[in-house]
């Protein structure tokens, strides 16, 4: 139990930092496309910093849905499974009425099928 919060502890700090990082080259994006925008054209070495940034953000959306799928796949782990035990008299008899009732509305639906027909 201690374990798992430790490491759900740490898959959240991770993903916060990571959601700061995102945050921090979607800013660097935006500042060079403003600059763009008044007339301020990009010099090689800015292009190569552009074109870094994208395959930094392209890899964080990949680690976050990582680890998203992490913590959704840690979340179901941890929650309980219900125990499977045998029907009893009441469940038998409510699934027994509710077979039934579908049988006799498949079997109306035959039947007006039938008279369309």
């Amino acid at each position: 139990q201690l374990r798992a919060e430790t490491s759900t502890q740490r898959m959240k700090n991770v993903q916060a930092k990571q959601r700061e990082l995102s945050l921090r080259v979607l800013e660097q994006i935006r500042n060079t496309e403003l600059l763009q925008s008044i007339g301020h054209h990009k010099t090689l070495e800015e292009d190569n910093v552009a074109m870094r940034l994208g395959q930094l953000m392209d890899q964080l959306r990949r680690q976050q849905s990582a680890l998203g799928e992490l913590l959704a796949s840690q979340s179901q782990e941890e929650r309980p499974t219900p125990a499977l035990q045998e029907p009893n008299e009441h469940d038998r008899r409510v699934l027994h009425q509710a077979l039934t009732a579908q049988r006799e509305g498949l079997a109306h639906l035959a039947d007006i099928i039938k008279r369309d027909l």
